[in-house]
């Protein structure tokens, strides 16, 4: 069985931890930074969009040039049974955080936001929300190329994970996210492949969200990288989330996609492609399509192949498509041919486009 990757919705209830202890202490959380060396890269600004779709070869729900002059971001992961990124550990009081920045800095802000979570009867298919912002924290500019402490005094709440049998409870976490107020200053990320980002475009100091909103913040989920920032909780005299700011839990939406590609070639071989498909949410179950990837074809109706398949959150697997007559022409006199693998997932608003290559 392989080790779980990817933060799914059943790892995201483990960070909606218990009520704080009765003591005061200091917890510290976040990234570990001696070793780490941040986005120093001018390409990867908010300005840029989303460019980590292009990484992962996924073109879903493009950034729009216009909301592009702020971003925010807030991260954690899984990773061998653990749970570790800026979700707060319990309810308290963060009363300061570490960012750790490359050669270029700009000013930033430090947010709370809030994230709820509902239970549905399946234990593998519990209801996660995107994040609320809750609180708006200081303004300032970390020194380049350095690990800069900046004083805070944010509340913070984690409440206890709802038992299974327990679907009318809608429990919140706090998490910490980074607000870069620049739109050429890189986002301060560091690859790691158990990683799991959510990111706001534009920011919402730049697009007047109020604190607490009760609106769910504009969110493009993707995997790999984690924010470079560690804070300190005192725990013992925090506050813990009323039920919701913002109302229930809703579905990710498609622009943090559920589903994706583990790689962007898939082989063909025996007239079938072999796509390597991971869920990484809540359990995926549905259709898997191959489509033109551009001009008039990819406007029609138009089909490659397809196939059905149903896989746990967290899981991967190699999915094989038949191809049609029309998919198997492509390859008759090239040995590449780029398609879209538009997948239909039960349950979900719409379909999820990914940017797949076929190769024989």
């Amino acid at each position: 069985m392989r080790l779980l990757r990817y933060l799914s919705a059943a790892a995201l209830a483990t960070l909606v931890v218990a009520a704080p202890a009765a003591h005061a202490a200091t917890t510290t959380f976040g990234a570990t930074l001696e070793a780490v060396t941040p986005n120093s890269d001018p390409a990867k600004t908010c300005s840029a969009g989303a460019w980590w779709y292009a990484e992962q070869g996924v073109l879903l729900n493009p950034v729009p040039s216009g909301d592009r002059g702020s971003c925010q971001f807030t991260a954690s992961g899984f990773f061998n049974g653990q749970v570790f990124g800026l979700a707060a550990p319990a309810s308290g009081t963060v009363t300061a955080a570490r960012i750790k920045v490359g050669s270029i800095t700009g000013p930033m802000r430090i947010n709370v936001v809030r994230t709820l979570f509902q239970q549905t009867g399946n234990v593998g298919s519990p209801l996660p929300s995107t994040p609320f912002l809750q609180r708006y924290g200081p303004t300032f500019t970390p020194q380049a190329n350095a690990v800069t402490t900046v004083p805070l005094d944010l509340k913070v709440g984690a409440q206890a994970t709802p038992d299974p049998t327990d679907t009318s409870t809608v429990a919140g976490t706090d998490w910490l996210a980074i607000e870069v107020l620049a739109p050429d200053v890189p986002v301060p990320l560091v690859p790691y492949p158990n990683g799991t980002f959510f990111a706001a475009f534009p920011g919402p100091t730049a697009a007047g969200v109020p604190a607490p909103s009760p609106n769910p913040l504009p969110n493009y989920g993707q995997l790999n990288y984690v924010v470079a920032m560690n804070a300190d909780l005192v725990t013992g005299g925090g506050t813990t989330p009323g039920p919701a700011t913002g109302g229930k839990p809703t579905p990710a939406p498609t622009g943090g996609a559920k589903v994706g590609l583990r790689a962007t070639t898939a082989q063909v071989a025996g007239g079938r492609a072999l796509l390597d498909l991971v869920c990484r949410a809540a359990d995926c179950a549905g259709t898997v399509t191959l489509r033109p990837a551009a001009g008039a074809a990819a406007r029609s109706a138009t089909t490659y192949g397809s196939a059905r398949f149903s896989l746990k959150a967290g899981a991967r697997a190699k999915v094989r498509v038949t191809l049609n007559r029309r998919g198997k022409r492509l390859l008759v006199r090239k040995r590449r041919a780029k398609v879209r693998a538009v997948v239909a997932l039960a349950g979900a608003p719409g379909p999820v486009s990914l940017a797949v290559t076929l190769r024989r």
